[in-house]
């Protein structure tokens, strides 16, 4: 039986590309989002990618984010409309898009009540001068971090301060200064610490959440070693992850870490050490680094 978008696709392959246009706006005025969403993408396959037909994709993501609150669709909608601003030279058109771009923009950064609470609980807690990281984090977690990168690092910080081996905090820091502050130095500091602490090191969390946080991390402090081509510290850091999965979890779990998998197997072979980290592994864990790029890493690549 076909699925929806095959039927869907098969459809769009009986019409012109101006009548599945008009399909896709209608959709659009009836809410019909992501079937609007499909059929533009369709025109764009097709080679039917024109301004009116980004620039209605563009308001599909748009309003698919409104109404979900999807970062996700935040992002597609931001970049499509960057991308039609780039290449549209036409006055009135640009006009046109920038208005709803701009409107998007201030939508996504804007202070709401539900942040000015935030800051407000901020300011209470440090006066309550409170003891509990849990929920400073809880406090930097629910904050929308495009709003205000800062007052989230400052909640996870004062997390740390109460409580120094807070993986989940580490980890979250860890990863907002690699993708947000785009700071790998302070990214690697907290990924680190992170790595280097036992799951029952931290009593905030189980055993097995600490643990998946762990391999997390390794998982993007080996991304970092590798793209400065560290390979030795790649392979420190494959063999900290195999540890804690051995120790805490499921070996189904080691598909989360299938690019440091990809990864340690490149660096072990760059530095002529797959022999002796594969007898390392077998003795250890019954495992070999072919066995796992065979199950885990059939679809990744080093991009």
């Amino acid at each position: 039986m076909k699925s929806l978008e095959q039927r869907e696709q098969s459809q769009f392959n009986r019409l012109s590309n101006r009548e599945i246009f008009r399909l896709s706006q209608s959709l659009y005025k009836k809410n019909k989002l992501f079937e609007s969403v499909n059929a533009l993408r369709f025109l764009i396959k097709r080679g039917y990618g024109n301004t009116d037909v980004r620039f209605l994709l563009a308001r599909c993501y748009d309003r698919i984010s409104f109404i979900l609150d999807d970062i996700e669709y935040e992002d597609l909608a931001r970049e499509t409309y960057e991308g039609i601003l780039r290449t549209t030279s036409g006055r009135l058109k640009r006009r046109k898009i920038m208005k709803s771009y701009n409107r998007l923009i201030n939508r996504i950064f804007e202070l709401h009540e539900k942040e000015y609470n935030a800051f407000r609980k901020a300011s209470q807690l440090k006066a309550e001068n409170t003891n509990n990281p849990k929920i400073w984090l809880q406090l930097g977690a629910n904050f929308n971090i495009r709003k205000d990168v800062d007052f989230v690092i400052h909640a996870y910080q004062h997390a740390l301060l109460l409580d120094a081996n807070y993986i989940l905090a580490l980890f979250r820091l860890g990863y907002i200064y690699q993708y947000n502050k785009h700071d790998e130095n302070n990214a690697l500091h907290y990924y680190t610490r992170l790595v280097k602490l036992n799951p029952a090191d931290d009593n905030h969390e189980s055993e097995k959440t600490n643990a998946r946080c762990i391999l997390d991390g390794c998982n993007q402090l080996g991304k970092i070693y590798f793209e400065r081509k560290e390979h030795r510290k790649v392979i420190a850091v494959f063999n900290q992850a195999l540890k804690i999965q051995d120790e805490y979890l499921p070996i189904s779990t080691l598909s989360s870490i299938r690019n440091l998998i990809y990864i340690a197997d490149i660096s072990a072979r760059h530095i002529n050490l797959k022999g002796t980290l594969d007898a390392h592994m077998k003795n250890r864990y019954y495992l070999s680094l072919n066995y796992l790029i065979n199950k885990y890493c059939t679809q990744v690549s080093v991009a």
